[in-house]
């Protein structure tokens, strides 16, 4: 091979050898006589090199020789491991850590003060989301159609002044006004007003009817929240979040007292009889009656209930919560 040297034992039998020998040295005298000496060694061959690194020198190869496990050759066991050193540093390592957890300090009444309002405005905030907004209805007459009618004119005809002053100084005249118009001018601001007030009912119920029942069920809880715990107290907020009117709602059962009234109030003994003074009345009367003539109203009542329960179910899709509680 290439790049190697090699050596090449040449062997003849001497009597084959020695005849040959003379008769070279016989037939060619006149050559000078040359002795070929060849060295008796024992050769072997070495495997080849793949031919992509023929003719580059040889590396040397270096393996990594494993390291024999210091093992306990006498007794054959391992060493047992150092465990009281690591318990004791885990131990160590729980203190450190149950030591570094402070405890937290108290809130004063002005932090607690201050949470407390906080999460009374989350919750008015998300009352007042689930609330809803709808259209507000121009519950307006002939006489307050009048009114705008002849205030734009004064607004247009003025060059200085506020509303509020303008509207004052107009106001009584506006009266007058109204007073010495005919028939035929106080239909025509009745049909305007009636238009109005049909048009506005017409939006508000568009409005309602855009949203499902439940979500119009769960703006009322609201706006009876709102109305009851943000509200404040006095006529002037007494209709703050007045509750949204659906007519797709299923109508309450009437419990056995309200199903003895309604019958009482429309026999017609109560006629020419103011509403509070009938209602008290009633009540004595109710009062009066036995359990036994009370039974009769409290099976209008249970009749009513199933009523209300199927049309419940018809118009939501699901049972009542305290029918699907018992049915459950």
């Amino acid at each position: 091979m290439f790049g190697r040297r090699m050596g090449v034992l040449l062997r003849w039998p001497a009597r084959a050898r020695l005849p040959s020998a003379s008769a070279t040295l016989q037939n060619r005298r006149d050559l000078p006589l040359r002795t070929l000496v060849v060295p008796q060694a024992r050769l072997y061959a070495t495997p080849g090199r793949p031919k992509s690194v023929v003719g580059e020198p040889s590396k040397t190869v270096k393996r990594a020789v494993k390291r024999a496990a210091a093992t306990n050759t006498s007794s054959g066991t391992l060493p047992a491991k150092n465990t009281a050193n690591k318990g004791s540093a885990k131990a160590a390592s729980k203190k450190s850590s149950a030591a570094k957890k402070t405890t937290r300090k108290p809130l004063t009444e002005e932090q607690k003060a201050a949470r407390a309002a906080k999460q009374q405005r989350e919750l008015k905030k998300a009352l007042r989301a689930a609330a809803l907004d709808p259209p507000k209805v121009a519950h307006s007459n002939a006489y307050q159609q009048f009114f705008a009618d002849r205030m734009k004119a004064f607004f247009s005809a003025a060059q200085t002044g506020s509303a509020p002053r303008i509207a004052k100084e107009n106001s009584r005249a506006i009266a007058q006004e109204w007073k010495q118009l005919g028939p035929a001018e106080i239909e025509h601001y009745n049909h305007i007003a009636r238009v109005a007030k049909e048009k506005g009912l017409a939006e508000y119920k568009a409005w309602v009817e855009s949203h499902t029942p439940e979500q119009i069920i769960a703006a009322n809880r609201a706006r009876m929240k709102l109305r009851r715990d943000f509200t404040p107290k006095g006529k002037k907020h007494a209709y703050k979040w007045p509750l949204i009117h659906d007519e797709r709602a299923v109508k309450k059962a009437l419990t056995p007292y309200m199903q003895f009234a309604r019958s009482r109030l429309s026999s017609g003994d109560f006629k020419n009889i103011p509403l509070l003074e009938g209602a008290k009345l009633v009540g004595q009367e109710w009062k009066a009656l036995s359990a036994g003539e009370k039974m009769k109203y409290e099976q209008l009542y249970q009749e009513d209930k199933k009523r209300w329960a199927a049309e419940y179910e018809e118009l939501l899709g699901h049972p009542p919560p305290g029918r699907a509680n018992a049915a459950a």
